[in-house]
């Protein structure tokens, strides 16, 4: 008997997997190494994607666990976590880059600020494992920034909060947006704070 890719086409094997909980098709992929190409294919990941999903941060000391959503430093992330003292519970997601000093996530799409280049965001996805694709550098250092991803029509919006080099005071904020790509200033400013309050933007 064939495999199911010699019997159906790869669009008909897109439309069942579609219908798939993204964390079984995850299981799938580990378990099944044939399925890598199909299960990472440009066609399928925008639609799973759309699919809401948890994400977990573990820190290098212990088991200081968060969701991505917030604010934080990146070592490993995990996907899918509800009973995290059992590793069964959850897959790890092979997403790993020691260049990247914080992040934060919409809709299965991560956004995250080069450790090297404190004026570049770059965002990702960490189900293609595919390296960060580079947002235009503002030119200042972004102190910290919000993410949102329109499940709709894929397009996503950045809200930087930038300073100058010394990282004493806040000069502004920034809005990038995916439909016109590039950068804006926000018209109407917040008062400078200093970097005492690191709050995440939300």
């Amino acid at each position: 008997m064939g495999s199911l890719f010699s019997l159906l086409s790869e669009e008909l094997m897109i439309k069942i997997l579609e219908e798939l909980p993204l964390k079984l098709l995850c299981r799938l992929r580990a378990v099944y190494k044939s399925w890598e190409r199909l299960l990472t294919s440009r066609l399928l990941v925008p639609h799973l994607c759309r699919q809401p999903f948890h994400l977990f941060l573990q820190h290098r000391h212990g088991y200081d666990v968060t969701t991505l959503f917030g604010f934080g430093r990146v070592t490993t992330l995990f996907g899918f976590g509800f009973d995290l003292s059992r590793k069964v519970a959850y897959e790890e997601i092979q997403f790993h880059h020691a260049g990247i000093s914080c992040f934060t996530c919409g809709d299965g799409i991560i956004c995250c600020l080069k450790l090297s280049e404190p004026d570049l965001l770059a965002i990702a996805n960490p189900l293609t494992e595919e390296d960060l694709f580079p947002l235009p550098k503002l030119e200042l250092i972004v102190l910290n920034f919000g993410f949102h991803v329109d499940p709709i029509t894929r397009n996503f919006k950045v809200l930087a909060r930038t300073g100058t080099h010394g990282y004493q005071y806040i000069n502004a904020f920034w809005i990038f947006d995916s439909s016109k790509w590039n950068w804006r200033l926000l018209k109407d400013q917040l008062p400078d704070v200093t970097m005492r309050h690191r709050e995440p933007l939300v």
